[in-house]
């Protein structure tokens, strides 16, 4: 006699498990523990006994549904529960091997050497745009069209750059699948050829060399805190970046040498260049030693040479970017853009483009001329950066007109 929902519903534990029977071999087994479906059938002679699942999680119809499946794998020839232990095993398997899995693991074996703020962009990429397309598949199983449909719809919320950028991960992740042994082929490679153009760089604003001059005198002019011209100037000056100059401490000045060492902790880059502890060096010409003995009389007693309203805190990001505002330049010049402007005239004037380079900080990948660049062309930087400072003093109206460099080769 078939069952009820009713009877299922209320059946009570006795003493001893008991059963309630379908009528057609299944039956729910009543414990103490709970309701279990069950069916009892012979393969090659042996007595098995398949389960279907836990009421009320799995209900009577869902259960004689699992049961007439059974039935038919058993009338076909084969085992149930083998086959069900077999797809619990793939689906296990599934999981183990699935993209987000993986990329988990890559990720985890990379970031021990990335900056705090690279690594957020790249989880970034992967919990907004991968992971909710094919994090859950089977990463052997994703093919190219799959991946590529991920970016175009990165590429319909209009992300641009960010589009090439999230390829590239995915293609790092697909390479670590292959070297595991867990995917065959990269289905990531070659699709860049597909995605929408880049949008062109957007490079930071700065002044036409012939604003110079008007602009060093304006600057002069500024009716802010000193503390704040001084920051612009030696930004000028030292074309260091923001963070650098906002977190710089007197410690940092090695008055007798004419040199400042950024830590490498306050460096841009990896944690491991952070870690490294090779300063950035900044030969000081005479213009920038006369404004931080000019700073030192505002500040020489604190720890931070650039402090904020509150003490022990470095002044705001956008000190600096206010200041140009309020002198006229907010919509011609940034901070960073000092930086641009600076590498865009030394090197219109022959200086030579690796020193430029080097003074920028920006990193050689080449651990070997890496090293030899940090020894070797300080002399080279320092001419360079005195160069550099009289030529913006000159433009201001100093007696001081330096010379163009010779050529190098």
């Amino acid at each position: 006699m078939a069952l009820t929902d009713i009877q299922v519903k209320q059946a009570k534990p006795r003493e001893k498990p008991y059963a309630l029977r379908d009528g057609t071999g299944l039956y729910l087994e009543v414990k103490a523990a709970g309701k279990y479906w069950r069916w009892d059938y012979r393969y090659q002679g042996k007595r098995k006994t398949v389960a279907y699942g836990v009421y009320p999680a799995v209900s009577l119809t869902q259960a004689r549904a699992r049961h007439q499946t059974a039935q038919g794998l058993l009338e076909g020839g084969a085992d149930p529960m083998a086959l069900k232990k077999a797809k619990k095993h793939a689906d296990q398997q599934s999981q183990e091997t699935s993209f987000k899995v993986i990329a988990q693991e890559w990720y985890q074996s990379q970031v021990s050497g990335w900056s705090a703020d690279h690594a957020q962009r790249v989880m970034g990429f992967f919990d907004n745009h991968i992971y909710p397309e094919i994090g859950s598949k089977p990463i052997a199983a994703i093919p190219p069209l799959e991946v590529l449909d991920v970016i175009r719809k990165m590429e319909a919320k209009g992300l641009g750059e960010s589009c090439y950028k999230a390829l590239a991960q995915i293609g790092k992740v697909f390479m670590y699948a292959v070297v595991s042994g867990r995917a065959q082929t990269n289905a990531a490679a070659g699709l860049r050829d597909f995605l929408k153009p880049a949008p062109p760089v957007a490079h930071h604003r700065h002044m036409d060399e012939k604003e110079l001059g008007k602009f060093m005198r304006l600057i002069d002019t500024y009716g802010g805190l000193p503390q704040t011209r001084i920051a612009t100037k030696l930004v000028m000056l030292c074309f260091m970046r923001s963070n650098e100059l906002r977190q710089a401490t007197w410690a940092e000045i090695d008055w007798e040498a004419g040199l400042w060492r950024i830590p490498s902790a306050h460096r841009k880059g990896s944690k491991t260049l952070k870690a490294s502890g090779i300063p950035h060096i900044i030969p000081l010409s005479r213009q920038a030693v006369e404004l931080l003995r000019e700073l030192e009389q505002h500040t020489g007693e604190r720890e931070l040479m650039f402090e904020g309203q509150k003490r022990h805190t470095p002044i705001s990001e956008n000190t600096i970017n206010k200041a140009l505002a309020a002198i006229g330049y907010g919509d011609e010049q940034s901070t960073h853009g000092f930086r641009s402007l600076a590498s865009t005239i030394l090197n219109e004037h022959g200086f030579n483009p690796d020193a430029i380079e080097r003074q920028l900080s920006h990193i050689d990948k080449n651990q070997v001329r890496r090293a030899y660049d940090h020894s070797k062309r300080l002399d080279e930087r320092a001419t360079m950066l005195q160069w550099w400072a009289d030529y913006l003093y000159s433009k201001a109206g100093s007696n001081v007109v330096p010379l163009a460099p010779a050529k190098t080769a």
